[in-house]
């Protein structure tokens, strides 16, 4: 027999593949991760959140949904224990992605941490979803440049994370290059392949956040539709593959949430959202100067302003112009498309941002949608990111290859330097454990909002006046269960035990020796229904709280209440279980004909070694700025120190230090008003948030008048404060209309809310009290 002459083919050993592997893998998506780490750095480095801030409404939305799951419950529309304990439907509502994501990892570490993760894969995702826009327009070194420009953008880094909490947000912002990447590619690649991938992140996008997720679609659609008509792939009908294919893509993401979009917008009319919506005439459109300065430390210092600093970031929007002006050059003219499209898309954006647009604002009503117009900072990140990414490209197309690889990693390290004001924000101190008693007191507390809402947004119609908190239910969560019956209206003779309670479900066993309506401390909600021992029983809304009420007849019965699907709620389940055997159909065509991938260029390892220590060097210099942070030292030139009309240094525990006050008048009539002015230093780092009072006291000691304060400088509470910066906090001290006319004594202090416990003096005076500090004992009161 001949030997044979086929070509024997060689098999290459595991090392050899390995190697083969890790030679395809781009450097520079860990480099895009890394910028991704120390925009979260704050978050990576102090225990705890924000106090004060939204990111503790989403520490307590993920403990509810935690608690859920270990009740059984996968899927969540009422939070049971938000609003004093009433119930809330605020899941019915508000898109529940981030609170999933926070659950996922808080369910091994509890909520704070929970949360606190999704915080940080928002900010890496975000810088590894521009990076892989950027890299498909340009390449690796000026997609990296963008991915600096976008993840480390003062409203991405600082504002919306760490002032504002605004956790779903940042999520959302950050999945926005990777749709636009999506719908790029299947614009100009139509086909299952692409169209998977794109509807799950348009769906991901709609159950992350009800407002950005609109922004994005639109966004999306009109670059889709932009690539189908300039992009290399362009066709004479571009409008039927360009454009239709993304529709599909945004449709079949609808179908996919349907089963939170449904009821989300067809129940709509069943709770109080207008409550949400700011008029026109109070939204806050930022100043050009103010966006075009430089982010600074003292940005930080917002209660010296009155609101929020907002910034594009000086490097950002440089780089950003730069971009947009290569586009001139005859040598980009294969990025101009893209160039233009960004270059347009951040214009209007940050026109809608301006004074200038105010007209606008009042005459398109559906721009209130947004609430806030500064929150069209995070698509103008995106967009300036991209720009940035051009300008580096520019580089590329007219320097030699040295000189662009330089210029590239400057744009880097320039984003890097203008952010580490930015990644060093006051200090927040360990809010401590997340428990329903704290969630009680935050709610009580007048500063922090009910139902982890600002506004009521989501309470019932039927609710008509937004009951106080009921103690007897608030007391029973030490026990068991909570103790959902309002006992106080039981008819004599009546007697109910809680047999079980869960997420969206109560039974009680109750006796009577006649026929009665039990009240329950839930809110009526589309949905709740009964039963009294078996049989469905009608429930109806209790005026004016709203709460449920049911007939319960003579004799023992077994009553039960529980939230079922509506008839919309059940529509949403069956059309998003349609659209995901549909997608799933969609997957398995486009995995059965997978296109030829060409090997995507890499990140080389010089730039990319060159990029890890600059976000080494930014890293340290954190750690080392954390540790000699501004805010542990009085300041110097963090804004002016006010000056107290009447000058004080008495000293508290606690490190604090009342520096003084105001006190315009010295004389009020019964049942007038006093205005004053307290005015507070940290001396050392504060570790407790704490409460101010203020009292109006007759010289028998009797209170006549008082003011009470959660937070004595609103959104910054004392764990917050830097380290000798001048506080003002302003009081309006009501005077009872009993007080007899006389002279009375003017005191403040501090107190801890979670003890009760006042701060002492440290040096209390002779026979004064240790407790309080005397401003003044010559305050009249006359008539």
């Amino acid at each position: 027999m001949r030997p044979s002459t086929a070509p024997t083919r060689r098999r290459h050993s595991f090392p050899d593949q390995a190697r083969s592997r890790l030679r395809r893998i781009d450097p520079g998506h860990g480099a895009a991760a890394l910028v991704g780490l120390l925009a979260a750095w704050p978050f990576l480095a102090r225990a705890g959140l924000p106090a004060l801030t939204d990111a503790q409404h989403h520490v307590y939305r993920t403990l509810e949904v935690i608690n859920a799951w270990r009740s059984g419950v996968l899927y969540l529309r009422w939070a049971p224990n938000l609003f004093y304990g009433f119930g809330y439907p605020v899941f019915n509502f508000y898109a529940p992605a981030a609170y999933y994501a926070s659950a996922s990892y808080g369910w091994f570490l509890g909520p704070t941490a929970g949360v606190k993760f999704t915080f940080v894969l928002a900010a890496v995702l975000g810088a590894g979803g521009l990076y892989r826009l950027a890299r498909e327009r340009f390449g690796p070194l000026p997609a990296l440049a963008g991915a600096a420009a976008f993840g480390l953008a003062p409203y991405l880094a600082y504002l919306n994370p760490q002032a504002r909490g605004a956790l779903p947000e940042a999520l959302a912002v950050a999945l926005m290059p990777w749709l636009l990447a999506a719908f790029g590619r299947l614009s100009g690649e139509p086909g299952a392949r692409r169209l998977a991938p794109a509807a799950l992140l348009m769906a991901l996008l709609m159950l992350t956040h009800n407002l950005m997720a609109w922004v994005a679609a639109a966004l999306g659609l009109a670059w889709a539709a932009w690539e189908g008509a300039t992009g290399p792939a362009r066709r004479a009908n571009w409008w039927k593959t360009g454009l239709a294919w993304p529709l599909a893509a945004f449709g079949l993401g609808a179908g996919l949430a349907a089963f939170f979009l449904l009821p989300a917008i067809g129940e709509l009319g069943l709770v109080q959202f207008k409550n949400a919506f700011l008029p026109t005439e109070v939204f806050q459109l930022v100043p050009l100067a103010e966006l075009l300065g430089p982010a600074r430390l003292a940005d930080a210092a917002y209660p010296d302003l009155g609101h929020f600093v907002f910034r594009l970031g000086l490097p950002q929007w440089t780089l950003a112009a730069l971009g947009l002006a290569g586009a001139l050059d005859p040598r980009m003219r294969p990025w101009r498309p893209t160039l233009l499209f960004f270059g347009l898309a951040g214009a209007v954006a940050l026109w809608l941002v301006l004074p200038a647009s105010a007209g606008a604002w009042a005459a398109l009503p559906g721009l209130s949608y947004l609430q806030f117009p500064w929150r069209l900072l995070g698509p103008i990140a995106l967009a300036f990111g991209v720009l940035a990414g051009g300008a580096a490209q520019w580089a590329a197309a007219r320097l030699p290859s040295a000189w662009a690889t330089g210029l590239g990693l400057a744009a880097v390290a320039a984003c890097l330097a203008a952010a580490l004001p930015a990644l060093n924000p006051l200090s927040w101190p360990d809010p401590g454990p997340v428990t329903y008693a704290q969630l009680f007191a935050l709610e009580q507390s007048g500063a922090w909002g009910v139902g982890t809402t600002h506004a009521g947004e989501f309470l019932p119609a039927s609710v008509l006046a937004s009951p106080a908190p009921n103690e007897a239910l608030l007391a029973s969560y030490a026990g068991p269960m909570p103790d959902k019956v309002d006992r106080v209206s039981l008819p004599g003779g009546a007697a109910v035990d809680v047999i079980a309670h869960a997420p969206g479900s109560d039974t009680f066993s109750v006796s009577a020796p006649d026929a009665f309506t039990l009240q329950l401390l839930t809110f009526e909600f589309s949905g709740w229904t009964a039963w009294v021992d078996g049989a469905e029983a009608p429930i109806a809304p209790a005026e004016p709280e709203g709460w449920i009420t049911l007939p319960v007849p003579a004799g023992t019965h077994t009553v039960s209440v529980r939230l079922v699907d509506t008839p919309i709620r059940r529509a949403g389940w069956l059309v998003s279980a349609a659209a995901g055997g549909v997608w799933l159909a969609v997957l398995a065509r486009g995995l059965r004909r997978p296109a030829p991938v060409a090997p995507a260029e890499r990140l080389p390892a010089g730039a990319a070694a060159v990029a890890v220590a600059l976000v080494a060097a930014a890293l340290a210099l954190r750690v080392v700025g954390d540790a000699h942070s501004p805010w542990l030292s009085p300041p110097r030139t963090v804004g002016a120190q006010p000056t107290p009309q009447h000058p004080l240094a008495v000293q508290l525990e606690d490190n604090v230090m009342l520096a003084g006050y105001d006190l315009p008048q010295s004389q009020a009539a019964p049942g007038g008003q006093a205005a004053l002015t307290l005015y507070w230093q940290a001396t050392g780092r504060v570790s407790a948030d704490l409460s101010v009072f203020v009292h109006l006291l007759g010289p028998d000691g009797q209170v006549w008048g008082q003011s009470d304060k959660y937070v004595p400088v609103p959104f910054f509470p004392t764990g917050r404060w830097p380290v000798g910066r001048v506080m003002a906090d302003s009081h309006t001290v009501g005077v009872s209309a009993e007080a007899p006319a006389g002279t009375y004594a003017l005191a403040a202090g501090l107190w801890q809310r979670d003890t009760g416990r006042r701060s002492q003096l440290a040096d209390p005076p002779p026979g004064g009290r240790a407790d309080a500090i005397l401003l003044t004992d010559a305050f009249r009161v006359a008539p």
